[in-house]
């Protein structure tokens, strides 16, 4: 009888401590993701890499990834997603660096001077549906963003 106790004391204790190092190996993780200086960022290209890093991707990998979807200056693109949120107050900057971060996974393009990709950024991102007044929004965005490229 107290073989079975000891023997069931023992197994409690295994799997307790099992699923302790499993937490404890996962909060270093954690605190280095949170330890980022949010100041560091500098560009557009950097923050979705660092939402990716943040989201389990190895660093090299997602700058690499993000790489593939962001093609030219990066500057540029800071300037262009500008004129999209303050187009548009009810899309955030964290949601737009989440779809363009989706998109990065599958290293697929997200060009903000076309309309065909403004267009699905927005209808991903923004709260409401987007009326005419909005496609027009959208239009003249796409026009400004490829205004800033050609200068």
């Amino acid at each position: 009888m107290n073989t079975k106790i000891l023997i069931i004391i023992l197994l409690v204790s295994d799997i307790a401590f099992a699923s302790s190092v499993q937490i404890e190996l996962l909060k270093p993780r954690k605190a280095e993701v949170e330890n980022i200086q949010r100041e560091d960022i500098s560009t557009l290209a950097d923050a979705i890499s660092e939402h990716l890093f943040a989201n389990g991707l190895d660093k090299d990998v997602a700058q690499k990834k993000v790489s593939h979807t962001l093609t030219g200056d990066t500057q540029l693109h800071a300037l262009m997603l500008n004129n999209v949120l303050n187009s548009f107050n009810t899309v955030s900057h964290e949601n737009v660096i989440s779809y363009i971060a989706k998109n990065a996974l599958i290293e697929r393009e997200v060009d903000l001077s076309k309309y065909d990709h403004l267009l699905a950024l927005l209808q991903a991102t923004h709260c409401v549906a987007l009326d005419d007044n909005s496609l027009e929004k959208i239009k003249s965005i796409t026009l400004e963003n490829q205004r800033l490229i050609r200068a």
